[in-house]
């Protein structure tokens, strides 16, 4: 994936993929030239929006390869990580710790090729961005929040140590993965019942 297509891949997950494609604005970048002007608005755009930078104030970088480490950062941005994402050193070891990199193994520095940007994607639409109590993917709008208690029958066993049993924040549903967000983490006599966790929405 080159950083051009990743900004159009940004704009679609935001859902301002018509905003940019038609955006206007002072163009900095000397890389950018006439045999680019597809991407010059969606790059323009994601700018302005402080959703990517250039190389240098100067240079976007058109046609070199996306990084783990740079997409990581865009990803922390989305999720509403804006001062992490500024430490750039550190950004490999934050997605880590909440969750971006779950079941990846990329290195930092290793270009990613679309399979892999996916597989990030969705690992970030799962996650609940900062401040927030639902997942990303409920925030865009990529799918509804969870049905109201009236539509949803969550069944669970009240454990004997009489624990709080965690509620549903939000669920995410990608191809054969289904991603539940609680409010609290669960302990093992708790997922050992899968009727703790077993949710029924509209039949």
């Amino acid at each position: 994936l080159t950083r051009e297509q990743m900004v159009v891949l940004i704009s679609r997950l935001y859902g301002k993929e018509s905003e940019a494609e038609g955006y206007l604005s002072t163009n900095n970048f000397t890389d950018l030239k006439p045999e680019n002007k597809y991407y010059i608005p969606y790059i323009l755009w994601a700018r302005d929006q402080s959703l990517i930078q250039g190389m240098t104030s100067t240079l976007f970088g058109v046609g070199q390869p996306v990084t783990t480490q740079q997409f990581q950062t865009v990803l922390l941005r989305a999720l509403g990580y804006t001062e992490e994402a500024k430490d750039w050193y550190n950004v490999p070891a934050f997605s880590t710790q909440i969750g971006l990199m779950n079941g990846l193994n990329f290195k930092p520095d290793a270009k990613l090729n679309r399979g892999q940007v996916a597989a990030m994607l969705v690992n970030a639409l799962s996650l609940i961005p900062k401040g927030e109590i639902s997942p990303l993917a409920v925030k865009l709008r990529v799918v509804s929040a969870p049905e109201t208690e009236d539509d949803t029958d969550t069944t669970a066993t009240e454990p004997a140590d009489k624990t709080i049993l965690p509620t549903l924040l939000g669920s995410f549903g990608y191809i054969n993965t289904i991603m539940l967000t609680f409010n609290k983490e669960m302990n093992e006599s708790l997922i050992t019942n899968k009727t703790n966790y077993t949710i029924t929405q509209k039949g």
